[in-house]
């Protein structure tokens, strides 16, 4: 999942791109595509996010959203902010490289999550902000082995925000 919508970059009280929070349209967005993730019973049992404050603000309005939402384990990391695609499926490895099962997720930046949903899926897949895809692994391994080599899942499903009232 990619982080929802934020502050401007230029926003005078953080100075630091790092530090931008969610506006309350990223709120949302965060919300509708939480919703839908648990409309389709895609929860997951562990999350690696960026510890940006957008990506950590967007995890907690999607993550509202899950009836497990407070069960799930998270690790927050800097290895998801500013990485290219051998930085974040490294992370995958190292932070959820030690589930057997059930379902993962990340949350974390354009242009990386772009890039590691293809890497992943062989997909190509354009990421707006809040935008989210299901992935699904193609053996039943361990998630150590399903980040070991590129085009080993296959995409199930893109979510859009619906904000729209």
């Amino acid at each position: 999942m990619r982080h929802a919508k934020t502050e401007p970059r230029v926003y005078p009280r953080k100075g630091r791109d790092f530090g931008r929070d969610l506006v309350v349209r990223g709120k949302m967005e965060a919300e509708s595509v939480g919703n839908q993730l648990a409309a389709l019973n895609f929860l997951p049992q562990y999350a690696v996010i960026s510890n940006s404050s957008r990506t950590r603000q967007t995890w907690q309005y999607a993550a509202s959203q899950f009836p497990n939402g407070q069960g799930v384990m998270v690790d927050y990391t800097s290895d998801l902010y500013h990485c290219n695609t051998d930085g974040f499926v490294a992370a995958l490895r190292k932070y959820a490289g030690g589930f057997c099962s059930g379902t993962v997720m990340a949350v974390g930046h354009k242009p990386s999550v772009n890039d590691v949903a293809f890497w992943l899926s062989g997909s190509k897949i354009i990421f707006g902000t809040a935008d989210a895809v299901v992935l699904e692994h193609l053996d039943s391994v361990n998630w150590a082995d399903a980040f070991a080599a590129p085009n080993k899942f296959r995409v199930v499903q893109v979510l859009k925000p619906n904000t729209k009232h």
